[in-house]
């Protein structure tokens, strides 16, 4: 981007630094966030793994509040690429 239109970007981008950066502070000042976010991870770590064996699918991976299942499509485009067993892909 050249300076001058850099230049005219900057007035409109500063408020929403300053609101963000205010939003930082507030919210992570006293740790609650941060214990709030750990718990409701733990939370879903344990409902998604309880959820998986009753259905017998795979162990959940994840970390925080970003969880999931591992993927079967390579098992099954492996099973499907082989030669016809008669077996449903």
């Amino acid at each position: 981007m050249e300076a001058g239109r850099a230049q005219r970007h900057l007035p409109r981008l500063r408020p929403r630094l300053r609101h963000g950066a205010r939003a930082l502070e507030v919210f992570w000042s006293d740790g609650a966030l941060e214990a709030r976010t750990t718990a409701l991870g733990e939370r879903v770590g344990r409902v998604l793994t309880a959820t998986a064996r009753r259905h017998g699918l795979p162990a959940p991976r994840g970390r925080g509040l970003a969880w999931g299942l591992p993927s079967t499509v390579r098992a099954r485009l492996a099973r499907c690429a082989t030669p016809p067993t008669g077996a449903a892909c």
